[in-house]
């Protein structure tokens, strides 16, 4: 009885063919993996610079809150600064609303 080779040249060309399909799918693997670090770089680069308009927009809302600024506009556009005569603050219960009147 004759023992067969594990390796026959006829089992290369479907070696290689094998290992060729198992590179190339190594290769779009590598290559997906690639493309969703450049995704993920822009997407933190977005986030990023959102961050930093919020950044000036929040500076902006205080600048513009500012005592200083609020009374500039006061000015700017004729408006009282005073307490009215007869004013009233909304208490807010668990149970409903109720309305005070206070000084």
């Amino acid at each position: 009885m004759k023992r067969r080779k594990w390796i026959d040249f006829n089992d290369w060309s479907i070696f290689s063919l094998v290992v060729a399909l198992l590179l190339i799918t190594f290769v779009l693997l590598f290559s997906e993996l690639i493309d969703c670090g450049y995704e993920i770089e822009s997407a933190k680069r977005a986030y990023q610079e959102a961050l930093a308009r919020n950044e000036y927009y929040r500076t902006e809302e205080l600048k513009l809150t500012a005592l200083p600024e609020l009374l500039q506009k006061v000015k700017e556009f004729g408006l009282i600064l005073q307490v009215p005569e007869s004013w009233s603050w909304l208490k807010l219960d668990e149970v409903g609303e109720t309305e005070c009147s206070g000084r």
